[in-house]
Formats: C-alpha cells, structure tokens, sequence
C-alpha cells in the first residue's frame, strides 16, 4: 500500500533526501520530469497543443515553471503567468528569463485576461503547493475563484501539481468549488487532502508520480497511513483450501431488521454470504422473517417475536463474528436488548468473537453515558457523519473539516474500530493505524449500499485469517470495487444496492486476477 502523507510530513522526507546529498533542485528537475513525461504520455497530438501554467512564488510554482522549460518546444505555445505580489518571485524569474520563457506577472485578473485564459488547451495549476498556510487570504480565494469560472473544462484539461490550489492538502477541506482539477498530480507520495477532499470532484483523477525516493536513506519513522489498494487486498485475501469444510470460514451471526426496515437485514445477510464465509445467521423479527426466508436461502433464521432483553442468547457463542444494527430501530425495548446483548459480549466467554456495531446500534448506545465502556474493546463500528455526530457529541459539520483527527483521537479513546462511511471511507485503529479507501463514487449513496458494506465485513470478519482490522478495511475496499463495477454496467443514476451486492462475487474475482 501507498504511505499517505501531510505536508509537514513530506517536509520531513524533503530534509531527509537533502541530507542524502540531492539538493532543492535536483527534486525540482525530478519532479518536473516526472510531470512532463505524464503530459507527454497522456495529452494526444502535444505539438498541436497550447499550455498555460498558473505559477506561484514558491517551489510548486518551480515544478510547474521548470515543466514548461521541458514541454516548451514540444507544444505550440507555452506561456506562464506568474501570480505573486511578494519578493519571493525573484528566484522563479530569473529561472524564466534564463531559460527564455514566455510569462507575465499577474497582479488582478480582468475580463480581458480572463478570456485569454480560454485560448489555451492545457492549464497546469502550480499557483499554491502543499506547504501553504490555511485558510487563505480573500484576494487569493477571489482569484481561484474567477480562474475556476473562466475554465471551459469541455474544451480545456486542468492539471494540478501536488494539489489543486484552491484545496487544503492536510484536510481535504475545499475554499471554492469552481476551481477544479481533471488531473492531479502528487508528488513522490499520495497527499492526505486529495483522498480525504470533501469535494472529490475538485481533485479530479489522481496520479502518484514516482520519483525515485529510496525510502532506505530517510532516518525517520513514517506515520501508519496508507492507501488501500488492489495489491495488499490479494495478500490478505483469505485462503480457501481444497479440503475446506463450512466451519474452516467461520460463521457471522446478524442480528437486525424490522417491519420498516426489512431490507436492511436482507442486504446485510446476503453480502455476508458472498464473501466466502461458511455461515450466514440471521436474527430477525418475526414481522419479516417469511420475507426475508424467501428471498435469502442461503442463511439460517432464528426469529424472534421482538427484541427485549429476555431473548436467550448462549446460541451467540456458536458464531465467529457478529452484528448488531441494521433496521432494528430505535424503540426502548430494542435499545434494552441491545445493552444487554452487548454486555454479555463483554465477558470472557466472548473475547474472540469479532462484534460489528452498525446503523440503529450505533444510535441506541449514543445515548448512554461513557457509552464505550459498555461495549466490549475493538468492536467494528460503522458510522456514517450523522452517526459520528451523535456518537462524538461533534457537529457533522466540524466532523467533515477535521475527519482524520476526529477519528482517529476517538478510535483511541473509545478502543474501538472506527469506519468512517463517505466518500473516500477511512478506517480507523485506536493503536493509530489508518488506512484510505481509493472509491469515491457517487452511486454508493443509495438505500441499503452502508447494509452491504455491514455484511461484507461481518463475513469477512467470521474467517480466523483476519483480525478486526483488516476484515473491516478489506471489507471497505471490496465495497467500493463492487460499486465501480456496477457503475460501469448501470452508471450512478440507475444502480441499485441490488446491483452493487451481485456484483461482490465479481469484485473477489476482479482482486485475484493478475
């Protein structure tokens, strides 16, 4: 998996090459090779071509200053407008008056600019780097603003370096949605903000352009943040051996669903049979079980007439993992049955057993004081930002601008699991683990796709191969890939969660070819 780095972090890696004996410049010709090598490679008929860079006074400005030096008789045209009221230009233009580049020096842009900003086919944003401070000044956010509505992104590519320039590289959070990027171009590693953006649009597609750092020379512990990917998905992959029987995969038991919502339990408990676990439980209301019974013959029933705190539990102990939430709603009686489920969960005879806490679960015990210490240590608990609010006590809105410290200091305080459900899902460790799913995909946002999610994991979860962590986090991983193959058969308008759950089988298929 790739490191996922802050701004701060990347610095320290900088010094560190540094200290290896590659100065400033060098990097800067690293990386603008690398750039203009992307450019050459993916932008067709190049010599036909007309490219304008956006520069700023820094060294994201010089990465896109020294890629206009390479492309410079590769285009027909390049011309660099440089935008800086401070001394700090001086170094970026004696680099273009030497190398004989075409520039002018931007104080305010006019509508006479700003159509001239439309003649060009390419524009390479490299205005503000990753090492700028945040939020930014008015005049600046203006500026990005009136670029950003000037851009005819159907006739015209925008490029970023590191980061687009209207977006904070450490929290994804977003200053004006006009300004976007159709590519975004990190630098030796992935950026914290451009996976985490709340906008995702305004990053467009992003590339991780190799360098050629030797991790080996850089004396300094990396953070545990990465990226998931295809590669480590085949690794953990349970095996399957040939003489397997239903109990080498374990079994999950999903205890969920209500007259409103009997869908959740369906979805739930269908996801969880595809994931090659060797049994599916279900614990429903009684309301829906002939329902559920008829669609779902894959998984065994214990119905019940409703949930209360007197349903015998000892049977919990035959399953390897469980869940607890979907569509049970939030009546008193359920909430009772769920603090006493949980506290049985809590003693020794269940210390194995992997706990999934989802949906209506996760609103039952927010409302309990200290509410983690009735639960048993690191459950899996999948919220999304309404939940998170209710758990934390936080705004949503102060949740979406700080979600990977939010997370993560509550992982820690609570011992527990956190998935954070969004675009870009993250999942959290309390040891300080976490990893970033690459999905951000729109068709996701359906009825029932948190329910899938919920029972990939739980199936997952029941193989003794994995722990908690990573059958969360492969979970995560084969949701969002089961949702980019249904979106590519029925596009984000018409999918359906039903689209999404027969296409998990194919996405296993999809992560163990070659």
């Amino acid at each position: 998996m790739n490191r996922v780095v802050t701004s701060k972090e990347m610095k320290l890696i900088e010094d560190q090459i540094f200290l290896s004996g590659i100065t400033s410049e060098e990097l800067i010709e690293k990386a603008a090779r690398s750039i203009s090598d992307f450019i050459e490679n993916k932008i067709k008929d190049l010599s036909n071509k007309s490219i304008l860079i956006l520069a700023g006074s820094g060294n994201n400005g010089l990465d896109g200053i020294t890629t206009a030096k390479n492309l410079n008789n590769k285009l027909k045209k390049t011309e660099i407008w440089v935008f800086s009221k401070s001394k700090k230009i001086t170094k970026n233009l004696n680099i273009i008056k030497k190398n004989n580049l075409k520039f002018r020096i931007i104080d305010s842009l006019d509508e006479k600019k700003l159509l001239k900003l439309k003649e060009f086919d390419l524009i390479l944003d490299s205005i503000i780097g990753i090492g700028a401070n945040f939020p930014l000044r008015k005049d600046t956010i203006d500026l990005l603003d009136n670029i950003g509505r000037s851009i005819n992104h159907k006739k015209q590519i925008v490029i970023s370096i590191d980061n687009p320039s209207n977006l904070d590289s450490d929290k994804g959070n977003v200053l004006t949605k006009y300004f976007k990027s159709d590519f975004t171009l990190m630098i030796g590693y992935p950026k914290l903000g451009c996976h985490i953006a709340f906008q995702p649009e305004i990053v467009g597609n992003l590339i991780t352009l190799d360098i050629g750092i030797d991790e080996k020379t850089i004396n300094w512990k990396f953070p545990k943040r990465h990226l998931l990917d295809k590669k480590w998905a085949k690794k953990i992959l349970p095996k399957r051996p040939l003489n397997s029987h239903k109990g080498t995969s374990g079994s999950t038991l999903i205890i969920g669903g209500s007259i409103n919502y009997p869908g959740a339990a369906f979805f739930t408990g269908s996801s969880a049979t595809k994931t090659g676990v060797g049994l599916v439980g279900l614990m429903i209301p009684n309301s829906i079980y002939h329902i559920i019974a008829k669609k779902l013959p894959d998984a065994i029933f214990f119905p019940i007439e409703e949930f209360k705190e007197q349903v015998p539990l000892k049977f919990l102990s035959k399953f390897t993992s469980i869940v607890i939430g979907p569509g049970m709603g939030l009546e008193e009686n359920t909430r009772k049955f769920t603090l006493y489920t949980l506290k049985k969960l809590s003693d020794n005879d269940f210390k194995s057993k992997k706990i999934i806490l989802d949906a209506d679960a996760l609103n039952q015990i927010s409302s309990e004081k200290k509410w983690w210490d009735k639960v048993p240590g690191e459950c899996i608990l999948t919220p999304h930002f309404g939940e998170m609010s209710r758990l934390t006590k936080i705004s949503i809105q102060e949740i979406q601008k700080n979600k990977v410290e939010i997370t993560q200091e509550f992982s820690s305080i609570w011992n527990q699991i956190i998935v954070l459900k969004g675009s870009n899902t993250i999942i959290s460790h309390p040891n300080g683990n976490l990893l970033i799913s690459p999905w951000s995909n729109s068709g996701l946002s359906k009825a029932g796709s948190g329910d899938l999610l919920t029972g990939i994991i739980s199936g997952l979860s029941a193989h003794t191969q994995l722990n908690s962590f990573d059958s969360a986090s492969l979970g995560v991983y084969l949701h969002g890939l089961s949702g980019y193959l249904a979106t590519n058969n029925k596009g984000v308008y018409g999918m359906t969660s039903t689209d999404i759950l027969e296409k998990i089988p194919e996405a296993f298929t999809e992560i163990l070819l070659n």
